[in-house]
């Protein structure tokens, strides 16, 4: 089952931006995935795992 990642709107604009796609196929994505098409739903995928990764890095630091 599919357990949507809580992103602030922010986070909704950030990773639209790099999926290159509309923040609202974002929104339609967090609530479903199969609701949108495999390609955006794949960069948009990939665009929040960087965003995560990026976050967990920023972590560590003091």
């Amino acid at each position: 089952m599919f357990t949507p990642p809580k992103l602030s709107p922010h986070e909704i604009r950030k990773v639209a931006a790099d999926a290159v796609c509309d923040e609202r196929t974002v929104r339609a994505y967090l609530r479903s995935p199969d609701s949108v098409r495999s390609t955006s739903a794949e960069r948009i995928s990939s665009a929040i795992a960087r965003l995560h990764a990026v976050a967990s890095k920023d972590d560590g630091r003091t």
